[in-house]
């Protein structure tokens, strides 16, 4: 990141500026003041919470006729105490409002609104700082979350999702679930309690003139809750008895918890506590549920679920208390649990000590956590029932801006697009100044051709590497032919090595290789070793792929199939007979020329490898129609329609715009019923766990107005399941609901499809009797088949990259730019697309050029 955004001087075509001038930069709109604010705010917060120094002066870098580079100019980084940080802190702000209101000056804008966004700007350049960090800065606009947090969380979401992952296989065991408290857990009741204050600060006996502490309370550091010891550690933090010896504070109290609760309409104001959307939509991505267990009464659920609504918490499973209850709550709240038999639960969060001990008694095995706000004079800590403690539902994201100091970029390992923290990350707008532009690299045709032949070369030796280890675990007697079964054993040994093979090697065992290749071995005919895939870049949204061509992941994707075609020949000299079958067209029409250009860069890079002896490459529909026939494929067209009218009309009481997660749960149920299920007598894949799979990958609403393509995707999916969103305003909600819209009728056609395929025989083992059947998703009978080892993701579903250790792999785009990774173009490909993406501390500042070093390591992994 300081790569990427910081200059120790600048550069001989560059100059600087101070913060508090104005560069020039495209727009006049309010939101463009980022552009300018983000780079020195930046680079302030990784010197200071990253290596705990200081720079001495701050600018922006400019180029010659003035314009941003996106890019600040520090100097003088020392080590800082915590007073000179804030020091440097409160200048940084006050430069960049200075400058903020020369933008507005400039533009005819309010002065207070640039400088909103100066400081909004800050905010989030400022979140999840390190503990320590907070602490220094000692400012409302620093932000963090405490390592018990994060340990407590993430504890949580492991006893999610091992119970979850054993219910795939038995769908009868109890689900999972999270019981949350209300008040001052799930929701922040500030406005309420702020209300309360004013509502008893009057003139009254004993304080004639009122409690003026209380008139305006927006400035007090703690507020109390309806808890009688929270009131009292109110008055004493805040030294209100000594000041007020005469009030009644008892009997204010009373008053206060009255007018907290009523009107009653007030509990629609309440806030959701920070990252309880996303924790809720986390707990359900992994199998698991959430229920609220409160003790409002059921009179004013309404209300409590108009608050929910707020973090998108749409139809929640609500325990309340009876209207005219007179037991203690903690007791109801226990008793509350039997009607959870039915669910496994594995954690419990409540504010107050006495819930959850009467809970735990009902759950012993449950964790219990402590929720202790920020803002209110809660218990004591540590709790008295040792509880760990959380001040939210946030987790530290691992994105760019909380890495380790020193470590160099690194990939994501996230398989899905819906599983990073999108929100966090410190992606800048595709427009305006970019400084990723500046360390982009333009490889030559001879470096490129050298990366080709290098990728070649290693495999070429690790197949035939593999061949001699197989022959010697597998001998034979000197001048004795191998037998059939000792054939086999040998095949085998080469498709399930670590460099092919992926998930437990149990999945293809011996006898399944004997049962399908067999005949082959006998007949001295090459093996067919068949994989699906290769469909198109999917470019949908730019957060995923850089474009629509095949790039440097699909070329070694096919240096991988290569590599294990040489190793079977070099076992058995018929060898494989390997096929690709590409499916651009199979669940969804495409345009032509969009097939057809990445078919034939495909093509392209089989010839660069010297691969089309060794692998074909095939339109899976051509292949259907020469082996079913055109009658078959009509009847398949009818059977599609038919299944997708019948999935249509059982589905058409949900409605996933509305409620997404209550919807998606539901369809799975309903979806059961409509199918007859897989001609084989397999299981159709759930509704839900496609939809969450073709989620990021069909195509968004327009973007609005001013909006690049790149931040209104970071938008829409950064809590795509809150519809109802108000931060996020009206645009981004209606645009969410028309995306999981599009992404129910994708879902509807793909598993109609499936089923149709499965009626008519549509499917490559009715094709190729006999074929070794290579799949990234790893499942018994199949092998698991890797072709980038260490990658999450498949090739066409993101784009290339080379790490830091030089393995190519694949990743999301914005995943790569956000840990600092940057384009590298190449003659092969052009420059409309990256060929791949390489880590900013493997170039070289004069061109910018790669580090030869790092151009000479790149390689497949080996496992």
């Amino acid at each position: 990141m300081l790569r990427l955004y910081c200059a120790t001087r600048p550069r001989p075509d560059r100059r600087e500026r101070a913060l508090h001038a104005l560069p020039s930069v495209d727009g006049s709109h309010v939101s463009v003041l980022a552009q300018l604010v983000r780079p020195p705010v930046r680079v302030f917060r990784i010197l200071l919470d990253r290596y705990g120094l200081c720079p001495a002066r701050l600018a922006h870098e400019i180029t010659p006729d003035g314009r941003a580079t996106g890019r600040a100019v520090a100097a003088g980084a020392l080590t800082a105490s915590a007073e000179q940080a804030r020091r440097a802190f409160r200048h940084l702000r006050s430069e960049l409002h200075r400058m903020s209101a020369l933008f507005a000056a400039r533009h005819g804008l309010d002065a207070r609104d640039a400088r909103a966004a100066a400081d909004e700007t800050i905010s989030r350049e400022l979140r999840f700082l390190r503990p320590r960090t907070v602490a220094v800065l000692r400012h409302d606009l620093a932000h963090g979350v405490t390592r018990e947090q994060d340990d407590v969380l993430d504890e949580v979401l492991d006893r999610i999702a091992r119970p979850a992952h054993g219910r795939r296989a038995n769908p009868a065991a109890r689900r999972p679930a999270v019981i949350l408290d209300i008040d001052l857990c799930a929701l922040n009741p500030r406005e309420r309690a702020l209300a309360a204050l004013r509502a008893v600060a009057g003139p009254r006996d004993g304080a004639p003139a009122g409690i003026e502490e209380f008139a305006a309370p927006e400035g007090l550091a703690l507020l109390p809750t309806d808890e009688e010891p929270s009131w009292w550690s109110f008055l004493a933090w805040h030294r209100l008895e000594a000041r007020h010896p005469r009030a009644d504070w008892g009997r204010l109290f009373a008053e206060f918890r009255t007018h907290l609760y009523r009107p009653w309409e007030r509990l629609r104001g309440d806030t959701p506590v920070p990252g309880l959307s996303r924790f809720v939509t986390r707990v359900h991505e992994l199998g698991g549920c959430v229920v609220f267990n409160t003790g409002r009464r059921d009179r004013v659920r309404e209300q409590t679920e108009h608050a929910l609504a707020r973090a998108g918490i749409l139809h929640p499973h609500l325990l309340m208390l009876p209207d005219d209850r007179v037991r203690p709550v903690h007791e109801l709240k226990a008793e509350n649990l039997r009607a959870l038999r039915h669910l496994d639960i594995v954690a419990i969060f409540d504010d107050l000590c006495r819930n959850r001990q009467a809970m735990a008694k009902e759950l012993p095995s449950a964790l219990t956590v402590a929720v202790a706000l920020p803002g209110f004079a809660a218990e004591a800590e540590p709790p008295a029932d040792g509880a760990p403690v959380v001040r939210s539902f946030e987790l530290t994201p691992a994105v760019g801006l909380t890495g380790r100091p020193r470590r160099p970029p690194r990939l994501s390992h996230a398989h899905s697009l819906t599983k990073l923290p999108l929100g966090e990350m410190a992606v800048p707008e595709a427009t305006g100044p970019e400084p990723v532009r500046d360390h982009a690299v333009h490889l030559g045709m001879r470096e490129s051709l050298e990366i080709v032949e290098r990728l070649v070369e290693a495999a070429d030796e690790a197949a035939a590497r593999a061949g001699e280890l197989t022959r010697r675990r597998f001998g034979t007697p000197a001048g004795t032919a191998p037998g059939t079964a000792t054939t086999i054993s040998r095949i085998h040994h080469v498709l399930t090595r670590k460099q092919f093979r992926k998930g437990p090697s149990g999945n293809f065992p011996l006898a399944t290789a004997d049962r399908l290749i067999r005949g082959f071995v006998e007949r001295a005919a090459p093996v067919p070793v068949v994989t699906i895939g290769f469909p198109v870049k999917l470019h949908y949204n730019g957060l995923k792929t850089a474009g629509h061509l095949p790039d440097l992941s699909e070329l070694g994707a096919l240096v991988r199939l290569r590599e294990l075609a040489q190793a079977i020949k070099d076992v058995y000299p018929p060898g494989a007979d390997v096929i690709v079958l590409t499916d651009g067209d199979h669940f969804r029409s495409r345009p032509e020329a969009l097939l057809h250009g990445y078919q034939d860069k495909l093509d392209a890079y089989l010839g660069l490898i010297d691969g089309r002896d060794l692998i074909r490459v095939r339109r899976l529909r051509e292949v259907a129609e020469e082996r079913l026939g055109a009658g078959a494929l009509r009847r398949r067209t009818r059977l599609i329609g038919r299944h997708a009218r019948a999935l249509t009309a059982g589905l058409a009481a949900l409605d996933v715009t509305a409620a997404p997660l209550e919807a998606l749960a539901r369809a799975d149920t309903t979806c059961r019923d409509i199918l007859p299920g897989r001609a084989d007598g397999g299981a159709l894949v759930a509704f839900s766990v496609l939809f969450r799979s073709l989620v990021s990958s069909v195509s968004l609403p327009p973007a609005p107005p001013g909006a690049s393509p790149r931040s209104w995707a970071v938008r829409l999916y950064a809590d795509l399941f809150n519809v109802v969103d108000p931060e996020a305003g009206r645009q981004v909600t209606r645009g969410r609901r028309a995306l999981l819209a599009t992404t129910w009728s994708e879902t509807i056609h793909y598993l109609a499809v499936t089923q149709a395929d499965s009626e008519v025989g549509y499917d490559d083992a009715a094709f190729f009797p006999g074929r070794v059947r290579l799949t990234p998703n790893t499942r018994p009978g199949r092998l698991g088949f890797a072709y980038l080892g260490g990658s999450c993701v498949l090739p066409w579903h993101a784009t290339a990259a080379v790490d830091a250790d030089g393995h190519l792999s694949a990743d999301f785009a914005i995943a790569l730019s956000d840990q600092g990774f940057v384009p590298v173009y190449s003659p092969l490909l052009g420059q409309g697309q990256p060929w791949f993406m390489a880590p900013v501390t493997a170039t070289r500042d004069a061109g910018p050029d790669l580090d030869p070093e790092f151009l000479a390591s790149i390689r497949l992994r080996r496992q």
